[in-house]
C-alpha cells in the first residue's frame, strides 16, 4: 500500500499531518475542488491523441528534419532533431501521468497553490500564442512581431549550438524527472508520492531546473537579443523559484520528517 492509498485525514505515517484547508474557499476554489478526477484523465488522453500520436509518423519518415536546423554560409546544414524529440517525450510522459496518476494525499486548495503554477506552466507559450494569433488573423503587425521575436537569419553558429545545447540538456533533465515522477505528476502544488530516486536524489526540483535551462536556450540564444526576452526569461525563473517554495510547503505538510530528511540532502536555489 502506498501513501496515496490512505485517507489524507487519517495518515498513520510518523510526522504526517492532514494539510490545512482554507476555512472559507472562494467560488473559484470551490469549483476547482469539485472537479472530478476524470476531467484530468480526459485532459491527458486529449493531449496524447490530439497532439502526440499525430506527430509519431514524422519520426519514421523524416526524423532528421523534424527539429531545428541551421546552415552556416557555404556549409552543410546542421540538423538537430533531439530537442524536438525530447519535447514530445515530455508531453507524452505528462499525458501518461494525467491518465494514470495516483490519488493525491490532498488537492491544491489555496489560490497561490493553483494560480501561480498554472501561470508559470503556461508562461513560455505566451509569445508563441501571440505569434499564432497574428498568423491566423493575418494581422498587419505579424511580420514585425515574427522578426522581432525570433529571426533565424540572425543566428550564428555559436549562438545556435549554445542554444541547442541548453535546450537539449534542459529537456533531457525534464524527461528524466517526468519519467520518475510520472504517476505523481501534477501542474498545481499537490502531494501524491515523495520521489527520491533518479534526479530527485540530488535536486529537489529537477523538472523546474530543466525548464529554466531549456528556456534560457530559447529566449537568450534563439530569440533576438533584446531586454524584453531577457526580462521574459527572468520572470519565468522567478515564478519557477516561487512555485518551488509553494510546492516545498505542500510536501512538507504532507510528508513531515521524511520530507525534511530528504530536503537536507538535496540541492535547490531557495
Amino acid at each position: 500500500m502506498t501513501l496515496s492509498d490512505h485517507d489524507p485525514q487519517r495518515l498513520p505515517h510518523a510526522g504526517l499531518t492532514a494539510p490545512r484547508e482554507p476555512q472559507t474557499p472562494t467560488r473559484i476554489m470551490r469549483i476547482w475542488l469539485a472537479l472530478p478526477d476524470w476531467i484530468f484523465r480526459l485532459a491527458g488522453a486529449t493531449l496524447l491523441f490530439v497532439f502526440i500520436i499525430p506527430r509519431i509518423p514524422i519520426y519514421f519518415t523524416d526524423f532528421w528534419s523534424s527539429g531545428v536546423w541551421f546552415q552556416p554560409s557555404g556549409s552543410q546544414r546542421i540538423l538537430l532533431p533531439w530537442g524536438r524529440l525530447l519535447v514530445d517525450m515530455t508531453y507524452l510522459l505528462m499525458a501518461v501521468g494525467f491518465i494514470f496518476r495516483v490519488r493525491p494525499l490532498s488537492r491544491a486548495a489555496r489560490p497561490r497553490e493553483i494560480l501561480l503554477p498554472l501561470i508559470a506552466a503556461c508562461w513560455p507559450f505566451f509569445p508563441w500564442v501571440i505569434k499564432s494569433l497574428g498568423q491566423l488573423t493575418d494581422a498587419m503587425w505579424f511580420p514585425y512581431y515574427n522578426t522581432f521575436m525570433m529571426d533565424p537569419a540572425q543566428w550564428t553558429l555559436p549562438r545556435f549550438l549554445i542554444g541547442s545545447g541548453l535546450i537539449i540538456l534542459g529537456n533531457a533533465l525534464d524527461v528524466w524527472g517526468y519519467a520518475i515522477l510520472v504517476r505523481s505528476f501534477s501542474i498545481v502544488a499537490e502531494a501524491r508520492e515523495l520521489k527520491t530516486t533518479g534526479p530527485y536524489r540530488l535536486v529537489r526540483h529537477p523538472i523546474y531546473l530543466g525548464q529554466i535551462i531549456s528556456q534560457a536556450g530559447v529566449w537568450l540564444c534563439y530569440a533576438n537579443a533584446h531586454f524584453i526576452w531577457l526580462g521574459f526569461w527572468l520572470v519565468f525563473v522567478v515564478m519557477q523559484l516561487v512555485r518551488s517554495k509553494i510546492e516545498d510547503e505542500v510536501l512538507s505538510r504532507a510528508f513531515g520528517e521524511e520530507y525534511s530528511v530528504w530536503k537536507r540532502r538535496t540541492f535547490w536555489f531557495v
